[in-house]
C-alpha cells in the first residue's frame, strides 16, 4: 500500500535508515538493523540519500530490500524538479523534507515555506520535517504552514541524541536549537555514555507523548542505523503507539 493511501486512513510510525560509504559492499549489518526494526510494524522506513549523490548505489540496494524483505514501504527523498517530472510519468507516492526551523540555508521559516509549498504544488503526498527538540517549533511549523495553503500531513521527524559525539555532529550539521534543560544535562553527564544513552531516549519519548496528545499527522524516528533505539522507545510507550498510530 502506498504511504499516501496509509495516511488517509490513519497516522504513521516510521524509521529511517541511512546507508554506509559507497566503498563499503557488505550491507548486511544494515539488513539486519531493517530485520529488526520489522518486529515495531513500522509503515514505512525511509533510506537517507545524500544530495551529492555518493550513496546513491546503497541507498538503492536498501530500499530494494526494505520492498523485497520487509512489510513495510520504502520512500526515498526526492528534490521538487524530480517530483514534477516524476508525478507527470509515473503515479508514484513521493514525500518531502521540512524544516520546524527553516532551511539553514534560508533567511527564516518564512523563506522556507516557499519551497514547501512548492513541493506540494509539485506532487508530494505529505511531509517529514527535520530533527527538533523543542516541539514548539512543529506546531508553529503547523500553523504557518497551514496559512500558507499547505494542506498534505506533515509527519514529525524524531532523533534521539544519545551521545555527545552525536550531540556535537549534529548541531554542526543540522543547526537544531536545544531546550536550555536538555543542554543542561548533556554538560552534566557528557562522559558517563549510559546516562546520556537514558537522557536521550527519555526526552525522545517525551516529545512523542506530547505530539500525539496534540494529535501529530504520524512519528518518524531517525534510527542512525541503531534498532536498540527504536526497541527502547517503542517498549516504553509501546501501549500509546498501539492505541494511536494502529
Amino acid at each position: 500500500m502506498r504511504i499516501c493511501d496509509i495516511l488517509r486512513t490513519k497516522k504513521t510510525f516510521s524509521f529511517e535508515v541511512f546507508p554506509p560509504k559507497p566503498e563499503v559492499s557488505d550491507l548486511n549489518d544494515i539488513y539486519r538493523t531493517i530485520d529488526a526494526l520489522q518486529q515495531f510494524r513500522p509503515d514505512f522506513i525511509s533510506v537517507t540519500f545524500k544530495a551529492s549523490g555518493d550513496n546513491s548505489r546503497n541507498t538503492i540496494n536498501l530500499a530494494r530490500y526494505i520492498q523485497q524483505h520487509t512489510s513495510a514501504e520504502p520512500l526515498v527523498q526526492h528534490a521538487s524538479e524530480l517530483m514534477a517530472y516524476l508525478r507527470s510519468t509515473h503515479p508514484f507516492c513521493m514525500g518531502g523534507a521540512c524544516y520546524p526551523e527553516g532551511h539553514i540555508e534560508c533567511d527564516s521559516l518564512y523563506d522556507d515555506l516557499h519551497f514547501m509549498k512548492t513541493k506540494q504544488d509539485m506532487g508530494a503526498s505529505f511531509l517529514i520535517t527535520q530533527l527538533f527538540y523543542d516541539n514548539n517549533y512543529f506546531y508553529r511549523l503547523l500553523r504557518v504552514a497551514k496559512k500558507t495553503g499547505i494542506t498534505i500531513p506533515i509527519i514529525p521527524g524524531i532523533m534521539p541524541l544519545t551521545s555527545a559525539t552525536m550531540f556535537n555532529r549534529i548541531m554542526h550539521m543540522a543547526g537544531a536549537s536545544i531546550p536550555f534543560e536538555l543542554r543542561v544535562l548533556f554538560d552534566r553527564f557528557q562522559n558517563d555514555k549510559e546516562a546520556m544513552y537514558e537522557i536521550g531516549i527519555a526526552y525522545s519519548v517525551n516529545q512523542i507523548l506530547e505530539l500525539l496528545a496534540n494529535d501529530a499527522d504520524g512519528i518518524h524516528i531517525y534510527t542512525m542505523n541503531n534498532a536498540r533505539v527504536a526497541a527502547d522507545i517503542y517498549q516504553r510507550i509501546h501501549h500509546v503507539i498501539e492505541k494511536e498510530l494502529r
